[in-house]
């Protein structure tokens, strides 16, 4: 039987320099932990390092990252369209492409917004609290 995880974040993210060169558009993408001020930001390398690549062949990983520029921040090899199509062949990510695979699990990431997009949000029920938009149609 082969396993299922989820994971989903609600909070800001950004992005920054890319120091590797590995990324298209020069920037990586992050997510503010609760302790990022202690620890800092998590880039989208180490999300990939520590989601997606100890995952094992079968296993499935479904995130949600509801965050200002989290177009690509489990730098996952396809990014598709909205309708569900491939954007084109340029969307196949430059640091997929230097790997030569696929990760060896399913994984897919759905996203509040494309890279150089900020996320919206809405407020609840009571209207009280801002929350993500996307989290908040989701649950």
């Amino acid at each position: 039987m082969n396993e299922s995880y989820a994971i989903e974040d609600s909070g800001h993210g950004s992005q920054v320099k890319d120091e590797t060169g590995r990324e298209l558009d020069g920037m990586d993408e992050d997510i503010f932990p609760v302790d990022h001020e202690q620890a800092g930001d998590i880039i989208d390398d180490d999300l990939y390092k520590a989601l997606v690549e100890p995952l094992p062949p079968g296993c499935r990983l479904t995130a949600l990252f509801d965050s200002c520029h989290s177009g690509t921040v489990l730098d996952l090899p396809y990014v598709h369209s909205a309708h569900g199509r491939l954007r084109s062949i340029s969307h196949i990510s430059k640091r997929a492409r230097q790997r030569g695979t696929a990760p060896a699990a399913d994984v897919i990431c759905f996203s509040a917004c494309k890279d150089d997009e900020t996320a919206a949000d809405t407020f609840s029920d009571n209207g009280s609290v801002a929350v993500g938009a996307m989290s908040y149609v989701s649950i």
